[in-house]
């Protein structure tokens, strides 16, 4: 996996600003607007009222930094100083610190991957020769023994459940780039749903397109049905009588279309949200936690994302997968 470089930071915005002595906007551009998020121009009006800090005591001799207020839970980090140039007035850069954070985070979430990686390698590969000799020897003694009579016999599928074990880990820790190709969205979900193991369940799988004219998406299709199968088998095993599959055209920064996959479950408690993408995480008696992290992984290597809408009663997840030739991720 490629090390993290600081063009992974390119989804934080900064702004630029110009002012007067006296602290009065002149100029703003326009990812200054947005960050601000206000409809009225920013031209005009003095920087505390533009940008009210967040606290009392702020300095406004510059070079100065503070933190703005510019929404509920949202701040921006505003400095002014000086132009180094004999340029009349200050100039100011507005940086989101939200923005910041989330992909300091993201960093973070990669440096820990990297380290993940190793030692599952590692793992797998000091496991792998053990169970093979305990898989040979097992195999010779149950020719000596009757099978019927021996405990031996519960050893080749534990020892297989060891061998998938090891092969979800590799795959989550080495992901293949994907092989994109265009994919119609109602083709895409009726072949994962094909895929699926077969249940002595009265839960129902409703798949409810409606005739919707939605663009094809471009994904790799084999990562893809991996993707839509899991999602589709954690929800048939939470629901209680009905899964539903829905589509419709997504709202992310690319034109993308959106899958939702619901259940009427007992749904994810509050306290657990937050770790239902993290690797090893899990609330099933045999399952292995790789699951959902391998599928919003391979979602985002492909340009989409994957969410849990925790805004609805029912359990949801959010499959945004591009429907143009998105930017391919090399980490995450």
């Amino acid at each position: 996996m490629p090390t993290p470089s600081p063009d992974s930071l390119r989804l934080v915005r900064v702004g630029w600003i110009q002012l007067t002595d006296s602290l009065v906007v002149t100029q703003a551009d326009a990812t200054a607007q947005q960050l601000v998020n206000r409809e009225a121009s920013l031209e005009g009006m003095a920087l505390q009222e533009a940008l009210p800090p967040d606290h009392e005591g702020a300095s406004w001799q510059p070079p100065f930094n503070y933190l703005a207020v510019t929404g509920p839970a949202s701040r921006l980090l505003v400095h002014v100083a000086r132009p180094l140039t004999s340029q009349a007035g200050l100039v100011g850069t507005l940086t989101s610190v939200n923005e910041y954070l989330a992909e300091a985070q993201s960093l973070a979430r990669v440096q820990l991957r990297n380290t993940v990686e190793s030692i599952i390698a590692g793992f797998a590969h000091e496991v792998r020769n053990p169970m093979a000799a305990i898989q040979s020897l097992t195999e010779v003694a149950l020719q000596q023994t009757p099978q019927h009579d021996s405990v031996l016999v519960r050893i080749p599928g534990l020892v297989a459940r060891v061998e998938s074990l090891i092969k979800q880990a590799l795959a989550y820790s080495r992901p293949k780039p994907p092989q994109r190709s265009l994919h119609q969205v109602d083709v895409l979900v009726e072949r994962s749903a094909s895929l699926l193991r077969p249940r002595d369940t009265p839960v129902s799988l409703d798949l409810s397109f409606d005739d919707l004219e939605l663009p094809p998406v471009m994904v790799d299709l084999l990562q893809a049905e991996q993707v839509l199968v899991n999602l589709l088998e954690n929800a048939l095993d939470a629901a209680r009588t009905r899964v539903v599959v829905q589509a419709r055209e997504g709202g992310t920064p690319v034109p993308s279309v959106c899958i939702e996959v619901s259940d009427d479950g007992v749904g994810v408690a509050p306290d657990l949200v937050p770790r239902i993408f993290d690797p090893f995480f899990t609330t099933k008696a045999h399952g292995t936690g790789l699951g959902l992290a391998i599928a919003r992984d391979l979602t985002r290597l492909t340009g989409g994302e994957l969410r849990l809408n925790t805004q609805r009663k029912q359990t949801t997840f959010e499959l945004f997968l591009p429907s143009t030739p998105a930017h391919v991720r090399s980490n995450w």
